[in-house]
Parts: C-alpha cells; sequence; structure tokens
C-alpha cells in the first residue's frame, strides 16, 4: 500500500528492506512512546525511503550525505 502510493507521487523513491518487530520496538522503547499504527504498517513494509539523498522514516541511526 504505502509503496504504490509513494510510487505515484516519486519515481525516484528508493525503498528500504522492512523493518523487524524488534527494531521497531526498540524505537518505541528509546522514546518511551507508542508508534501510530500507520506509522508501524509503513515500517513494516519499508524501513524508510531514500529520495535524492535524504533518508524518511528509517529506524536506522546513520544519516546519507
Amino acid at each position: 500500500m504505502w509503496k504504490d502510493l509513494i510510487k505515484n507521487i516519486s519515481e525516484e523513491a528508493e525503498f528500504n528492506e522492512s523493518a523487524t518487530q524488534k527494531q521497531i520496538e526498540e524505537i518505541q522503547i528509546k522514546f518511551n512512546l507508542e508508534l501510530p499504527n500507520e506509522l508501524v504498517n509503513f515500517l513494516k513494509e519499508t524501513n524508510g525511503i531514500d529520495v535524492e539523498g535524504v533518508r524518511i522514516w528509517s529506524t536506522n541511526n546513520r544519516r546519507k550525505c
């Protein structure tokens, strides 16, 4: 669902592998919050998007330059 929606917006988007349940739980623990279901579903489909050198919504800590 999310990939199809984003592909309609940008053909240049590169999708990352899905986030694991462990990665999602680590984020929730680290920030002491519960992620919205929509974001969890997004992360389970793709662990972020790379568009023109910018990473969006990834559980990874590294930045692309």
